[in-house]
């Protein structure tokens, strides 16, 4: 923050040693504070990432799959792309909910989870069968 460089700016330009501790212990504090903010925004990226990768391979499977048709091997997959996409659900919530300041961020987040109930409800009615939102299955 501006207070904190400031500060920092006149404990180092003193030459009293007490000041020159403060400085030192003020700087590590803004350098963890840094890399928890680095590690946030690394872990949000990751599991956009891993989101998006998931909802993409699962969208491309259900665009061509065909009750009878599709083999066991693809539909046993298809079934594991389904659980990683509701196990990421709580995920992205979490994620949201720590998103300090960055409407950027909150955006990209909320479309993942858009994306990812899109293709858990597509899921859900083309391979399950169930009625969504008044919606049949084809």
């Amino acid at each position: 923050t501006l207070f904190r460089s400031k500060m920092l700016a006149r404990l180092l330009k003193s030459s009293h040693p007490e000041d020159l501790r403060a400085a030192n212990k003020l700087i590590k504090e803004m350098v963890q504070e840094d890399q928890k903010r680095m590690e946030k925004i690394s872990k949000r990226v990751h599991a956009i990432e891993e989101v998006n990768n998931n909802v993409s391979l699962l969208t491309d499977m259900l665009n061509s799959y065909a009750k009878g048709e599709t083999s066991e091997v693809n539909e046993d997959l298809m079934k594991e792309l389904y659980q990683r996409c509701e196990k990421m659900r709580p995920t992205l919530f979490r994620l949201a909910s720590d998103t300090e300041d960055n409407d950027e961020a909150l955006a990209e987040i909320l479309q993942a989870n858009d994306s990812l109930t899109q293709v858990i409800n597509t899921y859900r009615q083309v391979v399950r069968g169930e009625v969504i939102s008044g919606e049949i299955g084809r």
